[in-house]
């Protein structure tokens, strides 16, 4: 039987045999050939990287390889198509020494989505390299257009503010469609343009009108032919009225013997109550100034009494003055048969309002049967209240009531009562899921007689989050309140402080000052709670923002903390 056997010897010589066909074959060839001078192309520029900024994009990128001792070109091209398929749809080319290139507002438009591509020249008798491409970039552009406002966004109308700034001329408006699957608008119909005279470039305020309503637009601010700004933003539904009152009217009358869906248009002047109570029963109701506008729509009014199952009132765009009445309350909750009824109230809702003048409390809900009162929603939203004298109720006073949200945001509450909120009835039916949720709020001198000033519901289960807000001044001048903010025992609440600015909280006492502090507890978070003191005291009434003051980037989004009626 043969066996194969390794021959080492063999293998060895086949190889020495390779290597030295290889090396005559390249002795053979030119060497210069093979140097960086020879006829191989350029290498293909590295990693490109985009800085957007303001007014430019820098773009910088690796550079070609094996180019030391030469001084090689870069060729960008910028377009709309990230394929770079046609080349007239080139809209900008740059040649540059550097691995470098900066392109300016005054060459590409901002906000506008564009793509780069980048190659090394030919040199000598070397090809140019393969394009490098980039991501998508974009010019941030300046931004001296203010957030829109909501009470301001109106059905065929906005009112744009901005940054006053010498040579603005005109805004261009584009209406749009956005899909909820795809980020990018569908445009509709063709841009337009709206002019800003003398008087309105001075001012930073421009009343737009003629727009559609329930319809988005993004608009744009320019010098000239450069934007300065950008926002975008949704109309609202055009009201449908049952009928349009004037002051002289009888309002009351006219309130209560309306009908249950009734939507009441006041136009602008003061309407006045003469000491009477607008009953409210067994019926929800809108009441909504034609301006929406409350510095010119009026109410003098004692109370605004809810009564029996399906009561339920909104009120938009309307200032409402107790001071003339001594109105006990804002809302004040009621059932038939001396409130022993049961009663399942519709939502309540004051919407861009300025309350003021109330001796009691702004909603009374402590009377019915235990537990025989409820309401979904009660909201205070884009509104301001102040000067609710101080009592034994606090100014949302929900002992007896089963609810599932308070919503209390974008407003301003000053000078607004001694307790905010009391909610510490225990209830033999609670609902466990009720929420309280104050958000981007002010809220400045509250609190008197020794009270838990925020919030006290004992043992009663709830969820409270107090975001993005200012809270100062506690307590109001001359009084006392307790070291604990809240009181809340109850360990299935949930208790969330985050993204605040309190500061001169105390408990009154002249003698020692004692900070007033949120209790800490396992289902008590707080975080991201700034003590910036912004100079107000007990008596102040405007709350404009310090552009200096550091809550400008304080919120949960980056943006500023409590009411935006106050950022600009």
């Amino acid at each position: 039987m043969k066996t194969n056997k390794f021959n080492i010897t063999s293998v060895f010589i086949k190889l020495c045999l390779l290597v030295t066909g290889i090396m005559l074959v390249v002795a053979s060839c030119d060497e210069d050939d093979y140097s960086v001078e020879g006829p191989l192309s350029m290498f293909t520029p590295g990693t490109i990287t985009v800085e957007s900024l303001e007014t430019q994009a820098k773009l910088t990128w690796d550079p070609s390889l094996f180019t030391n001792g030469i001084q090689e070109m870069y060729t960008a091209q910028v377009s709309l198509d990230s394929l770079f398929a046609d080349a007239s749809a080139i809209l900008l080319e740059k040649t540059t020494d550097t691995t470098g290139v900066v392109f300016t507002d005054a060459e590409l438009a901002v906000r506008q989505k564009y793509y780069v591509r980048i190659k090394a020249n030919s040199y000598e008798d070397r090809p140019e390299s393969y394009w490098s491409e980039s991501t998508p970039f974009k010019i941030t552009g300046i931004q001296l257009l203010y957030p829109l406002y909501s009470p301001e966004v109106l059905a065929t109308q906005v009112t744009a503010k901005w940054q006053v700034s010498e040579g603005v001329t005109h805004f261009t408006l584009q209406k749009y469609e956005q899909s909820e699957t795809d980020p990018e608008p569908t445009f509709i119909g063709d841009p337009f343009d709206v002019s800003i005279n003398a008087s309105e470039a001075s001012a930073g305020v421009k009343v737009i009108t003629g727009l559609d309503p329930d319809s988005r637009y993004q608009i744009d601010l320019y010098k000239s032919a450069l934007s300065v700004g950008y926002r975008s933003f949704k109309t609202k539904v055009e009201d449908i009225y049952t009928m349009t009152i004037t002051p002289a009217d009888d309002i009351v009358t006219i309130v209560n013997n309306s009908v249950d869906g009734d939507v009441i248009a006041l136009e602008p002047g003061t309407y006045n109550a003469n000491g009477d109570s607008f009953e409210i029963y067994s019926k929800a109701i809108t009441l909504v100034s034609t301006s929406s506008n409350p510095n010119d729509t009026k109410i003098i009014f004692k109370e605004f009494t809810l009564k029996d199952t399906g009561a339920g009132l909104t009120v938009k765009g309307i200032e409402l003055d107790g001071d003339n009445y001594s109105a006990l309350y804002l809302v004040n909750l009621t059932s038939s048969n001396g409130n022993g009824d049961d009663a399942d109230f519709e939502d309540v809702t004051f919407e861009n309002c300025i309350v003021h003048g109330v001796n009691t409390s702004a909603f009374r809900a402590n009377r019915g049967p235990t537990g025989g009162y409820s309401m979904s929603h009660f909201n205070f939203l884009y509104s301001e209240f102040y000067d609710f004298k101080v009592s034994s109720y606090a100014f949302l006073h929900i002992e007896e009531l089963i609810f599932d949200e308070v919503n209390l945001s974008n407003s301003t509450f000053h000078n607004a009562g001694d307790l905010f909120i009391r909610f510490r009835k225990e209830l033999s039916n609670p609902n466990p899921n009720a929420t309280v949720n104050i958000n981007n709020c002010t809220i400045n001198s509250i609190g008197n007689s020794d009270n838990y000033t925020l919030l006290d519901c004992n043992n009663v289960p709830l969820n409270l989050n107090f975001t993005n807000s200012i809270l100062a001044n506690i307590p109001r001048d001359g009084g006392s309140a307790r070291e604990d903010l809240i009181r809340v025992t109850n360990e299935t609440s949930t208790i969330n402080f985050s993204f605040n600015n309190f500061f001169n909280l105390t408990t009154g006492d002249p003698s020692e000052v004692v900070e007033v502090t949120i209790p800490e507890a396992a289902y008590i978070t707080s975080q991201n709670i700034s003590n910036i003191d912004l100079g107000w005291d007990n008596f102040t009434t405007d709350f404009t923002l310090d552009p200096d003051s550091g809550l400008y980037t304080g919120s949960s989004t980056g943006g500023p903390l409590g009411d935006p009626r106050w950022w600009y």
